[in-house]
């Protein structure tokens, strides 16, 4: 490093060397790597925009819209307000069965307001602790008196969490203070889907004087799963038990930007107190128009297709991947798996998220195996997953094929079978 170097980025190359030293950087990797390979990994789940359709009826809203603004001029307390961004607050709310709607610019900022914003002094928050970190964030800014996290989907825990809450904080036993339930509809890293009933059910059973406050977030089910893609909530027909939905649009709708669905004086109150919605600069015209196409395909029967398809796609994963040939002679071994994966379905609704496992320190290589195959898939390790959790994360697309689907199982199982052989090779060495 030249002398020349601040001590801030002296500092600073320092950090990252040691993040390398672990194994935890994570490079920008570049387009080029990416080219011509086949999507396993991307958020992508219904196609919409490798194939082309959200691109095409894209340009079919602008033409809808002659003399757009592009701009948007100001923040939306200002310049930044819009009838197009008016109206299609409008329409998500009434697409998701809501009272109002709000639009953020990330799914981000809508997580920080949500948690930054509305809890008050005295309230209590209780979350399940695998979810995103857009939300803890938030949390890490409450002004709440105290936040609490329950182990992952475990209903044991949860109630645990809730008898300490009401032994611990009167005001909120009492019902004069609220107590927010923070939970994911699909989680993102195990693509689970959370005992949303049993929740709700002991919720209100420990506090039955209605200050429950709870929130959900569809980030990895809006589009989906429900009518049209309405999301997790209005799949179960929950719409009036959670006072606060986050619907993103950065995933299957491959656009970017939020919308947070509750009552009118939640939306008044996140408009005046949010300090990343007050002092940001409003959303653009195409990037609305872009969620504004996402949601046409949503409604039609493209849509409905591609939903099916896809459904139809992450079953024939799982088939493909516990009934091939080499599973039954690795599948002890640890060295690759699916864990649970009855627990990735909801309502006969197949999670297209399937976390591959990996035994730890492997989930990279097994996703450098992929892209040297034409595979695009991410490893996950740690601090995204608990230590020992590595996977490959696998998105199911829409538009996978049967033939694609049986080559990726393949080239997971052949990766498999080598690092077994490299596994006893050593172990014969050391006799």
């Amino acid at each position: 490093m030249s002398q020349s170097t601040s001590v801030f980025e002296q500092d600073l190359a320092a950090t990252l060397h040691k993040r390398k030293e672990k194994g935890r950087y994570r490079p920008m990797y570049p387009p080029s790597e990416l080219a011509n390979t086949i999507d396993f990994g991307s958020n992508d789940a219904l196609s919409l925009s490798t194939s082309g359709a959200l691109r095409r009826e894209f340009l079919q809203e602008l033409e809808r819209n002659p003399g757009f603004q592009v701009g948007s001029k100001g923040s939306r307390l200002v310049d930044g307000n819009n009838q197009y961004v008016v109206d299609l607050e409008a329409y998500l709310a009434d697409f998701h069965k809501a009272e109002t709607a709000l639009f953020f610019n990330s799914g981000y900022d809508a997580n920080v307001a949500v948690f930054t914003t509305l809890p008050q002094p005295g309230d209590v928050i209780v979350h399940d602790e695998f979810i995103h970190a857009s939300a803890i964030d938030g949390i890490r800014h409450t002004r709440a008196a105290s936040t609490q996290a329950f182990k992952h989907n475990s209903i044991k825990s949860f109630k645990e969490v809730l008898h300490n809450v009401k032994t611990s904080f009167p005001e909120v036993r009492e019902g004069r203070r609220s107590l927010f339930v923070a939970l994911e509809s699909l989680y993102s890293m195990d693509g689970d889907f959370p005992p949303v009933h049993q929740i709700l059910s002991a919720g209100k059973e420990l506090f039955p004087l209605g200050n429950v406050v709870f929130y959900v977030d569809e980030a990895h089910s809006n589009g989906i799963m429900g009518p049209k893609g309405s999301g997790y909530i209005c799949h179960h027909g929950l719409e009036d038990e959670f006072a606060i939905r986050v619907h993103t649009f950065g995933k299957s709708l491959s656009s970017s930007g939020a919308i947070v669905l509750a009552s009118s004086i939640v939306k008044d109150t996140l408009a005046n107190y949010a300090r990343n919605f007050i002092y940001s600069t409003g959303p653009s015209f195409p990037n609305l128009a872009c969620v504004k196409a996402g949601y046409n395909l949503l409604e039609s029967l493209e849509g409905e297709q591609r939903r099916e398809r896809l459904q139809k796609a992450t079953s024939y994963f799982l088939q493909c991947f516990f009934k091939h040939p080499i599973w039954n002679q690795i599948k002890g071994s640890g060295t690759v798996g699916i864990a649970n994966p009855g627990r990735l379905v909801s309502s006969d609704f197949q999670s297209p998220i399937v976390p591959v496992t990996t035994k730890a320190g492997k989930a990279y290589p097994l996703r450098a195996w992929l892209l040297r195959e034409g595979f695009s898939s991410w490893g996950i390790a740690y601090p995204v997953v608990p230590k020992g959790e590595d996977r490959v994360r696998v998105v199911v697309h829409a538009d996978n094929s049967h033939p694609q689907i049986e080559r990726f199982v393949d080239v997971v199982m052949q990766w498999a079978l080598e690092q077994e052989k490299s596994k006893k090779f050593d172990f014969k060495a050391q006799l």
